[in-house]
């Protein structure tokens, strides 16, 4: 499999021991995942917000995101159907 130096997959998150580097991805990161957790919605939306990304998030029967009313989400975020992904991940040695 040929790498895609446009996706890269990082393990952890802001309050893992490799915070700093999380923040450093996400942005550098024109666009940063932001699949559903127990709501509709996660933590991963907020932070690829305050990160200055374009959060990807994933549409899931009715979509019903924070501050809807106040916020134009069409205007800074992507909306993918949700689908199954297959990853095959490779440990760095």
């Amino acid at each position: 499999m040929q790498e895609d130096r446009a996706i890269r997959l990082q393990q952890g998150g802001a309050q893992s021991d490799n915070a700093a580097d999380y923040w450093r991805e996400l942005s550098t990161s024109p666009f940063c995942l932001a699949p559903p957790g127990h709501a509709r919605w996660s933590l991963r939306m907020s932070e690829a917000i305050l990160a200055g990304c374009v959060p990807v998030l994933f549409e899931v029967g009715e979509l019903a995101l924070p501050w809807e009313a106040e916020l134009p989400y069409a205007n800074f975020s992507v909306r993918l159907r949700a689908l199954t992904l297959t990853l095959t991940l490779t440990p760095r040695p």
